[in-house]
């Protein structure tokens, strides 16, 4: 348990640094104009877009992240109060999480569901960045709309 605790936590500081090079590439990048763009580029944008629309459905379909089940202490810049979700990927192997793993973490800023806060996705995509282990990062607002991202 402990050890996947660590993975986790591993995880969490990979997104942290995924906002940090999302950002960095969206305004030195020449291929596309990104200024107007709530993060990244557009292909980043487009790849959020499937996101949401392909795992809205989590809370009804994938189980909690396991060790991390109900309401868990979050601090700033997250939510007051946090619930994980992982895919049946991820939940396979949580010491080496494979491609196609998906971790969603919901923030709350009380122990309320009726007040949700930002929803924040984290998948691991092969050779879509390889020097953050692969894994893409999205934040959205409840209703599925991206937010703008900031370096951490």
């Amino acid at each position: 348990m402990r050890r996947s605790m660590l993975q986790f936590g591993s995880v969490i500081l990979l997104a942290g640094l995924l906002v940090f090079a999302c950002n960095d590439s969206s305004t030195n990048s020449n291929d596309d104009d990104t200024s107007d763009m709530p993060f990244g580029t557009q292909r980043d944008i487009a790849m959020a877009d499937s996101m949401w629309n392909a795992y809205s459905d989590y809370a009804d379909n994938w189980d909690q992240y396991p060790g991390l089940e109900g309401w868990q202490d979050g601090n700033s810049p997250h939510g007051a109060y946090l619930k994980y979700y992982i895919n049946d990927i991820a939940k396979g192997d949580l010491e080496n999480f494979p491609y196609g793993s998906v971790i969603i973490k919901e923030n709350y800023p009380a122990e309320d569901e009726s007040q949700p806060g930002p929803i924040t996705f984290m998948t691991r995509i092969e050779g879509y960045d390889s020097d953050n282990y692969d894994w893409f990062y999205a934040k959205y607002l409840p209703d599925g709309h991206s937010m703008k991202m900031t370096p951490a």
